[in-house]
């Protein structure tokens, strides 16, 4: 995954390429098994919008839009 992520105070805005691997070894109908499809499967470009909080914590968006369009929310958070 590739993003060119800009901030704005507390707010930042990203967009990106990327894709990724799914570990099927399933024969869908083809000469390859899913593993080897999957990259081009799941290849997709994707918008960012996060905020970091003041404990550090972070919240952040991600709408995916490719074969498989997703949207996905994520917190992450220092342990200390």
């Amino acid at each position: 995954m590739v993003s060119l992520i800009k901030r704005y105070d507390a707010f930042y805005v990203g967009l990106g390429a990327g894709s990724g691997v799914a570990f099927d070894f399933v024969d869908h109908g083809s000469s390859f098994p899913g593993i080897v499809l999957s990259p081009i499967f799941l290849a997709n470009v994707h918008g960012i919008l996060g905020t970091t909080l003041s404990s550090a914590t972070t919240v952040e968006g991600v709408l995916r839009v490719g074969a498989v369009p997703r949207l996905e929310a994520r917190v992450s958070f220092p342990l200390h």
